[in-house]
């Protein structure tokens, strides 16, 4: 097909805006197609098509449409509740074990400074354990739950209502302290303590493991608004948290230890290893 002259002042006003000249490109469709040499490159346009698998990647996070729906797609709704169910569980253990900082034996303020002590440790831990093979991200995020709850289902092998019953704690301190004046006792004391500092160890790793997780775990399209319904779950967690700490020792703590540990097992079962992985 011939071009008009209107057609060829348009092609050397787009030649002039874009600071190039005619001689760049041919005006006359067959006299391109004679021209042309194989083996000389164009100094106008160019595409290059060498990075194949970015643009394979592209294509596949177009697939992905944004919003909260997405989350809930039959390739990454098992993932997207279990993770949910993660964040839900270390806010909650989190929180609940921070409460217990009053209804420790005891000074109150030695028992925060103790708990809060507690965390550093554990944030060291996982700078190590997060880009090692033999734990990943799954494997950092599963022990962290499962230390946790178990240190908290073990505080139920002591029957005393001094850690979740402070009432009873401080109306009866004088009366219990001359009644059992032993080592035994001062060791028991010590063991719980050492348990709950344990399991906020525990927490406060997961809780490190959670973030980096979520973020590559969803794909890009989707990663926003996933970090936005985790923290919505992980605020039930904490409003629920004191609220269950006003019920008997022995529900509050077992059911703290039961979610760590349910979580431990969503961890492990339902959630792929993300480390060395790309972004989706």
């Amino acid at each position: 097909m011939k071009e008009t002259g209107a057609d060829h002042g348009m092609i050397k006003r787009t030649a002039e805006t874009n600071h190039s000249t005619t001689n760049d490109m041919s005006l006359d469709g067959s006299s391109a197609s004679h021209n042309h040499n194989p083996n000389e490159e164009s100094s106008g346009c160019k595409m290059d098509f060498g990075d194949t698998d970015s643009m394979t990647r592209s294509d596949n996070s177009r697939t992905i449409k944004p919003g909260s729906l997405s989350l809930f797609a039959p390739e990454r709704r098992v993932q997207s509740v279990a993770m949910f169910f993660c964040w839900f569980s270390v806010t909650f253990c989190y929180y609940g074990l921070s409460f217990t900082a009053g209804q420790l034996s005891g000074s109150i303020y030695t028992n925060s400074a103790a708990l809060a002590i507690a965390e550093l440790p554990a944030y060291i831990l996982c700078m190590r354990t997060l880009d090692h093979p033999l734990f990943g991200r799954r494997g950092s995020q599963a022990g962290a739950f499962g230390f946790a709850g178990v240190a908290m289902l073990m505080l139920l092998l002591f029957p005393s209502q001094e850690i979740l019953d402070p009432v009873n704690t401080q109306g009866n301190m004088t009366q219990q302290r001359n009644l059992t004046v032993s080592k035994n006792a001062e060791m028991v004391d010590l063991m719980k303590t050492s348990l709950a500092l344990s399991g906020k160890f525990g927490v406060s790793a997961a809780f490190a493991v959670v973030y980096v997780y979520a973020s590559e775990l969803f794909p890009t399209a989707v990663r926003g608004t996933a970090f936005g319904v985790c923290n919505i779950c992980a605020r039930f967690g904490g409003i629920l948290a004191p609220l269950l700490m006003q019920a008997e020792q022995h529900i509050a703590l077992g059911t703290m230890g039961t979610v760590s540990v349910s979580a431990a097992v969503c961890t492990w079962v339902f959630l792929p290893e993300t480390l060395g992985q790309k972004l989706k």
